[in-house]
């Protein structure tokens, strides 16, 4: 009995307590299996694999959560929800944030859905994503295509007269005669 007391600690010990340091015989533990007993009237339900079958499917990577702690709470989840292995790359790729998805869309292909090659590719992207330095600021001098093309001078167009080309362009006109 010592031995389950010495290793329950916070809501499990306050359960235990009254009756483990009870001075009365009769409110007193008898044996270990007693306590452990009382413990599993408070914390399971009888519904652990429906619940965790819940919660794996309420799971989704937080913006700023490194792949590797997602990882861990993705398999411990998968797992006591029991979720089978052959499902686990679609439901991580689900689940995963777009941060990460979109920009290895191309790869996907090439895990041909086994687990192991997409976690151990997701995991060195994130790795390398986040030991990069982040050094793109905007520069001025460049410009977008929309704004060269607004900035661009207009080429000059040759004219019949002289065949010398004119800054402006003129639209050539029809003159109908009746």
């Amino acid at each position: 009995m010592a031995l389950v007391w010495g290793h329950t600690s916070g809501l499990a010990k306050e359960y235990l307590e009254p009756q483990y340091l009870s001075n009365s015989d009769y409110h007193r533990f008898q044996d270990a299996k007693e306590m452990i007993d009382l413990l599993k009237s408070f914390f399971i339900s009888g519904n652990e694999q429906a619940e965790s079958r819940s919660a794996f499917h309420r799971l989704q990577m937080e913006k700023g959560e490194t792949f590797t702690s997602f990882k861990a709470k993705f398999l411990s989840a998968a797992i006591k929800g029991t979720v089978a292995k052959s499902e686990w790359s679609f439901y991580l790729w689900e689940k995963i944030t777009p941060l990460l998805r979109v920009p290895n869309l191309g790869f996907r292909r090439s895990w041909k859905d086994e687990f192991a090659l997409m976690v151990e590719h997701l995991t060195a992207f994130d790795m390398e994503r986040r030991n990069t330095p982040v050094t793109a600021t905007l520069d001025s001098s460049k410009t977008t295509p929309h704004r060269q093309l607004a900035d661009k001078k207009p080429d000059l167009i040759p004219t019949r007269s002289g065949g010398q080309p004119s800054e402006q362009y003129q639209p050539h006109t029809m003159v109908l005669r009746t």
